[in-house]
């Protein structure tokens, strides 16, 4: 992933540049921060600068506080502001004048390119705890993007697959990336019926995988549902921890 002109990731540095690294992920309602068995809760952002400054963190951005657009790879998008501009348009025409003051990032992947947008956390005001507290953000990405990342090197077969569909789930919400030779081409979130395997089966059972197909691959991923199987679908882990497994928040390969 690259980040364009307008990023998300901005440039946040402590009194000192020393300082633990710690690997988070923002939802709209909390936090949770990896550790070495499993991740913990924290009520927000700035309840955790309090506890952790001066750190360094990476802040990853749940499926609740991002929409993701993926562009037409047709569209004359040449420059990192035509990318941000076009990705501005799209959002201010589906979600109101709201959109005009969200934060936005481009990103590339392949020869496909797309725009986020924090919709779901108020940027200054992450910014501002962070500098209140003494934390530089190193990293801030939406989490589809560490995921894919990890995934593109632990599963190799997936760059020759012509399509398959992975999915992100955090309880009740879903976040589907399309993935073309391992690449995103394709991003469709929705809030399950609830937060349960058949919902999540049903969800999966609606993705618009190619047509006359039915051997694409649909991977899925996450936490806060229960143990068991997924009709249709190739469980990654584990669904049934209460928040996201350090393995798929952490840039680092998973212990052996």
């Amino acid at each position: 992933m690259s980040p364009a002109t307008e990023a998300l990731a901005p440039a946040v540095r402590p009194a000192s540049g020393r300082g633990p690294s710690h690997t988070l992920l923002l939802q709209h309602d909390g936090l949770w921060q990896a550790a070495a068995q499993a991740s913990e809760w924290h009520e927000d952002f700035d309840a955790w600068c309090r506890q952790a400054g001066p750190a360094r963190c990476e802040l990853l951005l749940s499926g609740t506080v991002v929409h993701d657009l993926v562009c037409d790879p047709s569209l004359p998008l040449n420059s990192d502001a035509q990318l941000l501009a076009h990705g501005r348009a799209v959002f201010e025409h589906y979600h109101g004048e709201s959109a005009a003051r969200w934060r936005l990032a481009g990103w590339t992947s392949g020869a496909q390119c797309g725009v986020s947008a924090l919709h779901g956390a108020d940027f200054v005001q992450l910014l501002s705890s962070a500098q209140r507290h003494g934390v530089r953000i190193r990293v801030m990405q939406p989490w589809w993007a560490r995921v894919l990342a990890l995934l593109q090197r632990r599963l190799p077969s997936l760059r020759s697959t012509p399509e398959a569909w992975l999915i992100l789930v955090e309880a009740a919400f879903a976040n589907a990336l399309c993935l073309k030779l391992g690449r995103c081409a394709g991003v469709h979130a929705e809030w399950l019926e609830r937060p349960d395997l058949p919902s999540l089966a049903a969800f999966a059972a609606r993705l618009p995988c190619a047509a006359g197909r039915d051997d694409t691959p649909v991977l899925a991923l996450g936490h806060g549902l229960a143990s068991g199987p997924v009709a249709g679908v190739e469980v990654l882990g584990r669904l049934d921890e209460a928040g996201p497994s350090p393995d798929w928040l952490l840039a680092r390969e998973a212990r052996a």
